[in-house]
């Protein structure tokens, strides 16, 4: 396999809709490559038929899990020249692959309930982990609290409903920009006294704070609610194109 300035050709797969406006994009796997739960890589286009001032290079987290036969990321697929480049990749196109990089990795103490906040496409590193679990049969406490403006929004929600009924992890989806009846719905955004209602372990449990930046500071401040101590909080906020930092899932 070519490797052009430590970076590695992989080549396109398929793509899946997994919510309205995000698609999952399947690549191949370079031979020997590793990761970790909740690591991300940077895809790179080569010679793009377009392209912006933000560059032919973006980041995205893995969405799948280090044993599974391809990388898998997933996408908002908003209008840019990069995502429009992604989005027409013919079957077998290459593309460049650097990475892994990030620490945003799951606590080692399994007894310590994991709590994923989530704003949306902030889903993709929440993915790889609890995904990991349920195939190393690992067993944790873990409750997602997912945020999403509408029910279609929600990326990847079957296989969530599935993890919760496989018992892997507890659910609470919240929804804010419709009504929304049913179990495991709540309408409105995340707040101190949702989190008291559905929580009976506060105090000891690590949380997992992702999404856009606004959400990422809006959470730090109900934690503090809470009074968490900030050992037992985790960050990452989806800002937007950075280079080797940002996200643009």
């Amino acid at each position: 396999m070519m490797v052009v300035m430590d970076k590695q050709t992989i080549t396109f797969v398929k793509k899946e809709r997994v919510a309205d406006g995000t698609m999952a994009f399947f690549f191949t796997k370079p031979d020997g490559f590793t990761y970790k739960p909740g690591q991300y890589i940077e895809l790179t286009l080569i010679n793009p038929k377009e392209t912006d001032d933000e560059g032919d290079a973006r980041v995205f987290s893995l969405v799948s899990t280090p044993k599974h036969e391809y990388l898998e990321v997933a996408i908002r697929m908003r209008d840019s020249a990069f995502k429009r480049c992604l989005g027409n990749l013919k079957e077998s196109e290459e593309i460049l692959l650097d990475g892994p990089f990030g620490a945003f990795l799951l606590h080692q103490d399994t007894n310590k309930r994991a709590v994923f906040l989530v704003g949306g496409i902030g889903i993709t590193p929440i993915m790889s982990m609890v995904r990991s679990a349920e195939e190393e049969k690992i067993k944790r406490p873990m409750t997602l609290v997912l945020s999403t403006r509408t029910l279609g929004d929600a990326p990847f929600l079957s296989e969530l409903h599935e993890k919760k009924e496989n018992k892997i992890m507890d659910l609470l989806h919240t929804v804010t920009n419709e009504e929304v009846s049913g179990q495991d719905l709540e309408h409105g955004y995340i707040s101190s006294d949702m989190l008291k209602k559905n929580l009976t372990d506060i105090d000891t449990c690590i949380f997992y704070v992702v999404g856009p930046p606004a959400m990422v500071r809006a959470m730090n401040k109900v934690l503090e609610e809470l009074e968490v101590s900030p050992d037992n909080i985790k960050m990452e906020e989806f800002a937007g194109y950075e280079k080797e930092k940002g996200r643009t899932e």
